[in-house]
């Protein structure tokens, strides 16, 4: 009770507004300045318009006004309990007049609210705008009409139910504004001596029109959208007593207008003066997130009698939560000497009052019937409107506490309606009439029509109930009537809950787009929301889902179950970047065959089918291209890396600098090692013997040049080449013989000359049978480079080993065995 009546005081002070407004609007000149702005729609509003001239109005914080904040008041200025209309934030003054400080605090709180939610709501609608264009993204239009998705799944057969574009549509919702047109023959072609066509006049007349051969082009939908339209305009006539004249161009000038198959939609929304309904961006999410469960679920229940209040009464009876207590006078415990028991007057006026259709019969089942029963032994009827309850007594517990217990519980106890029904409102629409005869007698009357708004989800059990029309009744949440009525009820609850909201707000929508996104949650037979959950159940590409969220989750899932993706949709287009399947790659050319060519193809096709002369040689294409997902390609193996390829030798310094005069091993001995990568005669055999001699011959001039030695050896080692590698050994085993301390110098310069011996320790040929003479020859590299090895731990040292072995795990010592 005390919602509604707050609710009733805020809509009669909303009305003051709206009427202070347009009396201060009537006195206006048609020339004002900011009239002429804000009628124009070139800027403001006229609820602006109205605050600056007439009063500010009613601050609503949440739908209701303002709370108390103090001590039982909303400021320290005014009593405790008032409920006034300057005490709960009511601004009678203008913004031209001026705010009192308290209607300025007042006014500060509606706006705060407004910015609060502006701040929040930024977040909510970014990542509900990119859920949408996520969920969106693949459906594309296609040249038979259908909106499909990336699989090529049909999600409407026709755009809009009738292919047009909504960019292009001069009304709302379809291609004709006939209000403009309307205006627009009016103004052209005037005929100020014609007499005035009467209401019904102007309907005849339209059906006359569309009863020529001229329009049976069109649709019976469109010729009766037009005629709605036309008899509007007539009731109008008849209300305001206006008269339009009538003119055979006028006519043809309305046979001229191009009229197109379009279905026109009215809406009318009475808002629920006692129910606070979610609105706005809240509500937006609860409809595409498809949620179970909604902040405010109500059911709008038609009557089979809507003119009949007291037949509303009943009803509404039949569905709201009726308890005990709602109905009793008192509750009493009555202890006698022998008994006791628990006395239960009803207040049989309220029941009378409510309607309700209960007797105490049926409070008595329902009693007996409650969970309660184990704490009562009986009810009794002891007249039309007293009872009484014996409680249990046993050991667990006494009669006095059984007796406590039942007083607590028994008010609680539902003796009407349905458990899930909270509260059950009668609303009341006043419909224009007519009454009277003829055109002179007839009056504009108001009927008064109502209907029930029911707050709560169990749609079934309502539209079950005797005196409701259950082919009216609906319900705002999607996923009841999903359950209840199937899944085209549930898509056209999608469609009208979201035009409501935008309406409720001032903003249209035209009803392709929330047709769209209505069909894309429903297209597979169940209710999907636009959210991580619907997009995995409506989408089954695994880089679409992971372009999304949870990336890692959908890679790691798609890799273990052994996942394929066809790369079909935009994301993951871009992804592997190829083209797109959007715009002009929809298109595909095909080529008309006659039923003579197409056998004969199809017959030759057939019989060229394994022929590998008539099959197209596969072409070559590098990997991770575009080319690569071509047909008729075959991917290049990758190349070679070369780890055993042969390097050819460079030109040695050995012919450029071999002169014959005074031996200067400094010179001479480093470049005879550099002419170990050679192969040709005489300049092998030179190279060889040169090396021999020197080193043979050298004694103690050799230990000093041995490390400008490390890279003519390190250069000879590189090139892999069989022949040079024999050669260089065996000149390394010359080298670490000659001298003394030879061997343990080269020792640190293991890391640099032992990479290749490692490389090609083991690389010995497999022959099977057969019999290798190089090794007789002392031309096979692998023991060649056992035996180099073998040497340079004999000469290198105690250090010698641990070095050799870390270059070539392979090597087991000579020595240590």
């Amino acid at each position: 009770m005390e919602e509604t009546l707050e609710s009733k005081i805020l809509k009669e002070l909303s009305d003051i507004r709206e009427k202070a407004g347009k009396a201060c609007l009537r006195e206006l000149h048609r020339s004002n300045s900011p009239l002429i702005m804000t009628l124009s729609g070139s800027k403001g509003v006229i609820l602006i318009f109205r605050q600056m001239i007439a009063c500010v109005g009613q601050q609503a914080i949440s739908g209701h006004r303002v709370p108390n904040g103090f001590e039982d008041r909303a400021l320290p200025h005014f009593d405790r309990h008032s409920k006034i209309p300057a005490a709960k934030g009511f601004v009678s003054n203008s913004f031209y007049s001026g705010l009192t400080p308290t209607e300025f605090v007042f006014h500060t709180m509606g706006g705060r609210e407004g910015l609060v939610d502006t701040a929040v709501k930024t977040a909510e609608t970014g990542y509900m705008q990119r859920r949408l264009m996520k969920n969106l993204e693949d459906l594309g239009l296609h040249y038979d009409k259908t909106v499909r998705n990336y699989s090529g799944g049909i999600v409407q057969f026709e755009y809009g139910g009738d292919s047009m574009d909504p960019t292009y549509m001069e009304g709302k919702d379809c291609p004709v504004d006939y209000k403009r047109v309307l205006d627009h023959v009016r103004a052209k072609v005037p005929d100020k001596n014609g007499d005035a066509l009467s209401g019904s006049e102007v309907v005849s007349a339209a059906s006359l029109l569309l009863a020529k051969d001229d329009f049976k082009c069109l649709s019976e939908e469109f010729k009766n959208e037009l005629t709605a339209f036309l008899t509007t305009v007539a009731r109008k006539i008849s209300m305001l007593r206006k008269k339009y004249p009538p003119s055979i161009k006028a006519a043809q000038q309305l046979e001229r207008i191009t009229l197109t198959q379009m279905t026109l939609k009215t809406f009318h929304f009475a808002g629920v003066a006692s129910m606070n309904i979610t609105q706005g961006v809240p509500r937006i999410k609860e409809i595409i997130n498809a949620s179970s469960k909604i902040s405010t679920p109500i059911i709008t229940a038609y009557l089979t009698e809507d003119e009949n209040e007291d037949f509303a009464r009943r009803v509404k009876g039949r569905i709201e939560k009726t308890t005990l207590g709602e109905v009793t006078e008192y509750f009493e415990e009555v202890i006698l000497s022998d008994s006791c028991f628990l006395l239960v007057k009803l207040d049989i006026g309220r029941i009378k009052l409510l309607m309700l259709e209960v007797d105490v019969n049926s409070i008595k089942y329902s009693l007996e019937t409650a969970k309660l029963k184990k704490h009562f032994k009986e009810v009794r009827v002891h007249s039309s409107s007293i009872l009484t309850i014996v409680p249990v007594a046993n050991a667990k517990q006494s009669m006095s506490h059984s007796l406590n217990i039942l007083k607590e519980a028994v008010p609680k106890v539902i003796i009407k309606g349905m458990p899930s029904v909270s509260r059950a409102i009668i609303h009341i629409d006043e419909q224009a009439g007519e009454s009277g005869s003829n055109e002179e007698e007839r009056k504009v009357t108001k009927k008064k029509k109502f209907k029930l708004f029911v707050e709560g989800d169990n749609l079934r059990e309502v539209m079950a109930t005797p005196g409701i029309f259950n082919t009216k009744t609906t319900s705002n949440n999607t996923m009841e009537v999903f359950k209840t009525l199937g899944i085209e009820a549930a898509r056209s609850t999608i469609m009208t809950e979201i035009k409501l909201v935008m309406e409720n707000h001032g903003m249209s929508i035209d009803r392709r787009h929330s047709m769209l996104v209505a069909d894309l949650m429903t297209s597979y037979g169940e209710v999907n929301g636009i959210t991580r959950q619907g997009l995995a159940k409506m989408k089954e590409s695994v880089l679409n889902l992971a372009s999304f969220e949870s990336t890692a989750d959908h890679l790691f899932d798609a890799a273990y179950y052994g996942q394929t993706d066809v790369i079909s949709g935009v994301s993951e287009a871009i992804i592997m970047g190829i083209p797109a399947p959007i715009g002009t790659e929809y298109l595909n050319y095909f080529i008309k065959m006659t039923k003579k060519n197409l056998k004969n193809r199809q017959f030759w096709a057939e019989i060229h089918k394994n022929n590998p002369k008539y099959k197209k040689k596969p072409r070559v294409v590098p990997a991770f291209t575009i080319q690569a997902l071509q047909e008729n390609t075959i991917v290049a193996k990758p190349p070679k890396f070369g780890l055993y390829k042969p390097n050819p030798p460079k030109p040695s310094k050995f012919r450029k600098f071999y002169e014959r005069e005074e031996l200067d091993f400094h010179h001479y001995l480093p470049m005879f090692f550099d002419g170990l990568t050679e192969t040709e005669h005489p300049y092998k055999f030179l190279v060889e013997q040169g090396i021999s001699d020197m080193l043979e011959h050298g004694g103690p001039k050799i230990l000093p040049v041995v490390p400008q030695l490390i890279i003519p050896i390190k250069n000879a080692l590189n090139t892999k080449v069989p022949e040079i590698i024999c050669t260089t050994m065996r000149a390394l085993q010359r080298l670490v013989r000659s001298a003394d301390c030879v061997g343990e110098s080269l020792v640190p310069y293991f890391r640099q000359i032992l990479p290749i011996p490692n490389l090609l320790k083991d690389r010995n040929v497999n022959l099977g049978e057969g019999i290798d003479y190089s090794q007789q020859r002392g031309e096979n590299p692998a023991d060649l480079i056992q035996e180099t090895l073998e040497v340079l731990e004999r000469y290198g040292g105690e250090d010698a080993f641990i070095n050799i072995k870390y270059m070539v795990p392979t090597y087991e010592s000579c020595m240590m065995n």
